[in-house]
């Protein structure tokens, strides 16, 4: 009982050839933040920056809150924002029409510079 031979001794390794090969595993390549400690610290780091962006965004609406409601104590008068906002509105129409006329004057002297190029260059092979 002691030499004699269990179930699996008994079992001869089979010798089937009819059994798919094992394909050989492909390594694993690993990718720039593959590793679980790079990641980590990615994902940390960008949650930092974001709080950080949300206490300046919270700190700029908390300036916009108050300068609004200094704009309403100033005089006891609501602030005239359709006024302002036509004032506005004609200063960006004065500013785009003066961006206008000088584009046309740039066009012009870079029109003039070629010509005068052009000529130069002319006069030189001659």
């Amino acid at each position: 009982t002691q030499g004699s031979p269990t179930a699996v001794d008994q079992v001869a390794p089979s010798t089937n050839t009819t059994a798919p090969l094992a394909k050989p595993k492909r390594k694993r390549t690993r990718t720039g933040w593959s590793s679980s400690t790079g990641l980590q610290r990615r994902k940390r780091a960008e949650l930092q920056f974001l709080r950080e962006h949300v206490r300046d965004l919270e700190t700029y609406a908390e300036k916009l809150k108050q300068r609004t409601s200094l704009a309403h104590v100033v005089g006891n008068k609501s602030c005239d924002w359709q006024g302002v906002a036509v004032a506005e509105f004609k200063e960006r129409q004065k500013a785009e029409e003066l961006n206008r006329a000088l584009r046309r004057i740039m066009d012009n002297q870079l029109q003039v510079s070629a010509a005068l190029k052009l000529a130069a260059e002319q006069q030189t092979l001659q």
